[in-house]
């Protein structure tokens, strides 16, 4: 068979010029098994992965940007399926991290340029729109909540007319789909899943505490965002915040969660999450931003340490702290240092809902406090195994499991021919541990190749873009 001497890097301008690429004598993880495919050939030709095969087999075309594969396993391109897409860095933080397809979870209008341009930042972002790789990006509007809004800026809506107005306008605007939130009534919810259905386009978020989990799953809804009313809808009938509700006793959003937690059924959970997954709801668990955001102030002073808040900008690490944090401001230190212990509740709970059937999908909720685009998703995927799951099913959660989440299976999240040609190159396998996911020398955005030098100038140009900001 035809062979050209392998190259050990090729470089940014050879990459981004190359209609071809191919990357040779890796072993690639192609997440059709949890197995290894020694020794094989990817050839992505014109942004889809064209040929997978052992060495011997594969032709390498002429011309081609070939990549030396060797003692490199390769993995389809990483999804974070929850993220606020705010800036320019947050697309080079992504794919540096080899994250290629991210769904936006508060759009706006540049949002969808950003989605049908797909290749690169707007100019009203950047002023250069030709330096900044972009992932594939599915984007909601603005989210829908109840009145009043939890967040400013969010579309608040007080009636059914309204709902439905909103829902009308946002898919007309062309977003991808609804995004539902905390305070809206059960009659507002209402009138978004009618108006969702009638415009062809699915609703996704948090479950309102006015609707709960049974309600929402039966009337639809797509995806459930941090396992949003799951602790209220599974509690014991004696347990603390019931016993609270029924005496008419007023709890505060941190009380209320910790009495949850003491009331907690476990087999209830199992239940749900079997209803979960008969009614085909997505569960975006977010672990690592319950884990950052409510973080005792010990904790996030250490994180204060760390070499990732390099590439936080001024701006965005004054929303990070918690002083500037509604959520935390006011909130009494015991209080916090009680509600740091939720995050091994929801870990808990996450792994219950896996053994129960519930199909889980890594989001990250970046940027929240402390959690770092692109490099939060590393830690989702190490925390999805804390919970149970294997490197092999966590790392399906970030790859097979978005595509069929967005609709889009047989389109990306495989290493295989006719998908789309986004690829990660690791230096070690990440189904012996998935921590493995972090070492990563190469990345393949839709055809194009960036070397570990073109990642790393991705780095200091995130981390000069945050110095500026």
């Amino acid at each position: 068979m035809l062979r050209v001497a392998l190259v050990a890097v090729v470089s940014l301008a050879q990459a981004a010029t190359a209609q071809v690429v191919a990357v040779t004598g890796a072993s690639v993880i192609s997440m059709d098994g949890d197995g290894v495919l020694a020794s094989h050939t990817v050839i992505v030709r014109d942004g889809v992965i064209a040929a997978v095969g052992p060495d011997e087999f594969i032709a390498v075309p002429e011309g081609a940007a070939v990549v030396d594969g060797s003692g490199l396993f390769v993995i389809p391109g990483l999804g974070d399926m929850h993220v606020h897409f705010n800036s320019p860095h947050d697309a080079l933080l992504n794919v540096a991290n080899g994250v290629t397809v991210v769904r936006n979870m508060w759009g706006m209008p540049m949002h969808v340029q950003l989605r049908e341009q797909g290749r690169v930042m707007p100019d009203a972002w950047t002023g250069d729109s030709e330096s900044w790789p972009v992932p594939t990006i599915v984007t909601a509007g603005a989210l829908i909540d109840g009145e009043p809004a939890i967040w400013d800026g969010s579309a608040s809506v007080g009636n059914a007319e309204d709902a439905a107005a909103e829902v009308r306008a946002q898919a007309e605007a062309g977003f991808d789909f609804i995004k539902t939130y905390s305070n809206l009534s059960a009659e507002a919810y209402g009138a978004i899943v009618e108006a969702a259905d009638e415009a062809g386009i699915p609703f996704g978020g948090h479950v309102p505490q006015r609707v709960g989990v049974e309600a929402a799953y039966s009337a639809g809804q797509w995806s459930n965002e941090h396992l949003t009313e799951y602790l209220a809808g599974a509690q014991r009938d004696d347990s603390p915040w019931r016993v609270a509700v029924e005496a008419g006793e007023r709890m505060n959003y941190y009380e209320r969660m910790i009495k949850q937690r003491e009331g907690l059924d476990r087999d209830r959970l199992a239940e749900l999450g079997r209803l979960s997954r008969s009614r085909k709801v997505w569960e975006v668990p977010t672990l690592i931003v319950t884990k950052r955001t409510f973080a005792s102030p010990t904790t996030k002073a250490e994180l204060l340490k760390w070499d990732w808040m390099k590439y936080i900008s001024a701006g965005m690490r004054g929303f990070w702290n918690p002083a500037n944090d509604f959520r935390l401001r006011d909130v009494p230190a015991e209080t916090l240092e009680a509600v740091e212990a939720w995050f091994v509740t929801e870990l808990e709970m996450a792994g219950i809902l896996y053994d129960a059937g519930a199909e889980l999908v890594v989001g990250t909720d970046a940027p929240n406090p402390f959690v770092f685009p692109g490099f939060s998703v590393h830690e989702e995927l190490e925390l999805f195994v804390e919970a149970g799951l294997s490197p092999y099913r966590a790392l399906r959660a970030a790859t097979v499991q978005p595509s069929r989440m967005l609709g889009q299976k047989g389109e990306f999240g495989r290493v295989a021919p006719g998908h789309r040609g986004d690829l990660v190159l690791l230096r070690a396998n990440p189904l012996e541990d998935i921590l493995n996911t972090r070492e990563i020398e190469g990345v393949v955005l839709r055809g194009r190749f960036f070397d570990r030098d073109d990642l790393n100038g991705m780095l200091e140009a995130a981390a000069a873009f945050a110095a500026e900001n």
